[in-house]
Parts: structure tokens; sequence; C-alpha cells
């Protein structure tokens, strides 16, 4: 189990304009403590690093504090 279970993240989403002008939205996820960071295209990819250094929440999984 991921000892990292609370982290902050920051997360951008902006517009990145592609060739012939067309928009399409990208985004990039920073977790706080390290700086390490990916840009992503697709909600899955910012799923899959907030799952490394939180590790994977499941549906029986207690809630943890105030949201």
């Amino acid at each position: 189990e991921n000892l990292f279970r609370e982290a902050s993240f920051v997360v951008r989403i902006f517009w990145d304009r592609q060739a012939k002008d067309a928009l399409k939205w990208r985004g990039q996820v920073i977790h706080a403590p390290t700086q390490q960071s990916i840009y992503f295209e697709c909600l899955q990819d910012m799923h899959e690093f907030l799952d490394h250094w939180t590790g994977i929440l499941h549906s029986n999984d207690p809630p943890r504090g105030d949201v």
C-alpha cells in the first residue's frame, strides 16, 4: 500500500492550439511535495498519476475527513 495516501496536487487545465488553429484541451498535474508532473489529454492519465501517489481507493474504503 502506498504510504502517501494524502498529498497536495496542482492541476492546470488549458486550451492548446493545434495544427490549423484547432483548439484542444490539455492538462498538467503536479505532485506538490516532489514537483513531479505529467501533461495529459484524458482524465484517465491524470487519475493514474494521482493513484500512483495516493493509492487506489476502493468503494468499500471508509471516508477520510471532510471533503
